[in-house]
Order: C-alpha cells, then sequence, then structure tokens
C-alpha cells in the first residue's frame, strides 16, 4: 500500500513539476521589485511611467542591508540575459537556484538594464524601506503641471518628516535626437 502511495504521489509530483505548478507556488510565495540603471532611457519612461506622464524614484542601492530584509534597502542582484531558458532543478539548495528562478531573462529585455531585489522573507506586495536610500525624483517629460506640483509638495513633506535632502528634477525630450536629457 505504501508502494503505491509513493508511485502516485512521484507521478503527481513529475506532472506538477512538468506543468510548472512547482515553480509556480514557489514564485508565488516571493516578492520581486525590479529596478533599471538608466534613468533616460526612453523606452523604460514609454512602458512603466505611464508614456512620460509619470515619475521615477531614484535609490541608492549600494547600502548593506543588516538584516534578512533586502527590501528595506533594496539590495539588488542584476539581471542575466540569456537566449537559453534556465533549467531549474528542484531540491537544489543555495543561491543558485534562486539566480535561475528570479534573475534570468530573454536577451531581448537587456535594453532594461534590470537588477532585482528579492523580497523572500516577507513576500509579495508593498514594503517599506528605509528612508535615506531615497536619492532624487525625476519628472517626465510629459507630466502635468498640477502633477508636477503635487510630486513637488510630496518631495518636500517627504524631506521635512525624515530630515532629507531628496532632489527633485525633470526630464524633457530632446529636439534634435532621440533622447531624454535632465533639466
Amino acid at each position: 500500500n505504501r508502494i503505491q502511495k509513493k508511485k502516485i504521489l512521484l507521478k503527481n509530483l513529475e506532472r506538477s513539476m512538468e506543468e510548472g505548478l512547482i515553480a509556480s507556488e514557489i514564485s508565488n510565495s516571493w516578492g520581486i521589485c525590479s529596478l533599471s540603471e538608466d534613468p533616460l532611457s526612453i523606452l523604460m519612461w514609454s512602458h512603466y511611467a505611464d508614456n512620460h506622464r509619470g515619475f521615477i524614484a531614484e535609490f541608492d542601492t549600494s547600502l548593506p542591508y543588516l538584516d534578512k530584509y533586502p527590501e528595506q534597502t533594496l539590495t539588488t542582484w542584476p539581471i542575466e540575459y540569456s537566449t537559453e531558458m534556465p533549467k531549474i532543478n528542484m531540491g537544489v539548495r543555495g543561491f543558485e537556484g534562486v539566480k535561475k528562478q528570479f534573475l534570468v531573462k530573454a536577451l531581448e529585455w537587456k535594453y532594461e538594464r534590470e537588477h532585482r531585489c528579492l523580497a523572500h522573507h516577507s513576500g509579495h506586495g508593498v514594503h517599506s524601506f528605509k528612508p535615506e536610500i531615497l536619492t532624487r525624483v525625476i519628472a517626465g517629460a510629459k507630466i502635468a503641471s498640477e502633477n508636477y506640483e503635487q510630486l513637488k509638495l510630496l518631495v518636500t513633506k517627504y524631506n521635512i518628516k525624515h530630515g532629507l535632502n531628496v532632489g527633485l528634477c525633470s526630464v524633457e525630450l530632446s529636439k534634435s535626437a532621440y533622447e531624454l536629457k535632465f533639466v
């Protein structure tokens, strides 16, 4: 009876692995914060900042995290871009398995120059971070004037609350080239 149950269990495990259910369950228990190295990427502004109408929060991610919560200091790892999908071996312990699961993307995404902060202990959702890692807020080239004024007020309040000097600036689309520049 135990042998038969073991065969059924192994068959169910094999099916779950083939269908990606195990990888999906693992992924659902982690939180991912994606960041880019390039605040002047036209594609990034177009895709992730409401077609230049939004803003970017710039963080200093070089601070070491002192506890088990890397999301508090946005400790990041760079994405590896590849033409091959990684093969994930179940039961592999250590960071190599995590890297294959969360830090590899298709080569076509290389323009993002992405780094990811992984929240394992606290999972997905919105997390707080240490206030001092926010260094600058950058308004998009097409931000509405009333939204810019509200953003300016929020940055001022943040600075007062935390005793910081977070900068606020804007970007604009160049009139002579396909590029953004700081104003």
